[in-house]
């Protein structure tokens, strides 16, 4: 009895440890890397006041927030490298849809946002957005970033605004309706230079070129050129180009 009590004690380990390792294969692996978009709202701190001086301000130290994910999508914790205005180091993920980001605070997990990956996405840039209303909290865009979707000797221009534009990369005519993106050749194998230009209606229906910028860009490399407008300064257009070293 005893024998039989051990036997089955080992089969029944066999079997959910078996379990488990199939339960992982069933999920894709997934590479990631973040970019926490940056909100250009700067933190001032009142210096104490002392005798015969004025209070004055000064900018308090960057101090990256604190997010994590769970590798697996269950127990297993892990803590991301974000810098400021870069790329985070590379992160694997196989587990379920959504992959969910939280902090922990006193042993607990404190959600900050959530995104399902496309099927067939194994290579991604998670832009992390910082809600509007500054509570804890991101809203994520993920964006395939292999090379196949970007490969060496072009560049994706995507629009993260909320109104159609035309682009002049260069001598290319591209339009992007809101949240599409396409791909440009960018130039020459030693001209290092690109230019783009864009046009949107302004308040009147009238196109018209709202802003143009001079870009530095590896032409053996990709790019990622994100056209996006500056919140509550109306048709204020701008670029973000993200760097992804591969």
């Amino acid at each position: 009895m005893h024998f039989f009590n051990r036997y089955l004690f080992k089969l029944l380990v066999g079997f959910t440890l078996c379990s488990q390792t199939l339960h992982a294969q069933e999920y894709p692996v997934i590479n990631f890397k973040v970019y926490l978009w940056p909100t250009d709202r700067p933190t001032p701190s009142k210096v104490e006041r002392t005798k015969g001086s004025d209070a004055q301000e000064i900018m308090r130290a960057y101090t990256p927030p604190k997010v994590a994910y769970s590798p697996n999508g269950a127990d297993e914790v892990s803590f991301i490298q974000i810098a400021k205005k870069r790329i985070s180091p590379s992160y694997r993920y196989q587990g379920p849809q959504p992959l969910t980001f939280f902090n922990v605070v006193e042993n607990a997990r404190q959600p900050l946002g959530s995104t399902r990956i496309a099927d067939g996405m194994r290579e991604v840039l998670l832009l992390l957005f910082p809600n509007s209303d500054e509570s804890p909290g991101y809203q994520i865009l993920p964006l395939d970033i292999s090379n196949d979707t970007i490969p060496d000797g072009q560049a994706l221009i995507y629009n993260l605004s909320e109104q159609p534009v035309a682009c002049l990369f260069n001598k290319q005519k591209i339009a992007l309706l809101p949240n599409t993106s396409e791909l440009a050749k960018l130039g020459p194998e030693h001209d290092y230079a690109a230019i783009i230009r864009i046009g949107a209606q302004d308040h009147n229906g009238e196109w018209s070129e709202q802003y143009a910028q001079r870009l530095f860009i590896d032409p053996q490399g990709s790019a990622l050129l994100m056209i996006y407008k500056q919140p509550d300064r109306g048709n204020v257009f701008r670029i973000m180009q993200i760097k992804n070293n591969r």
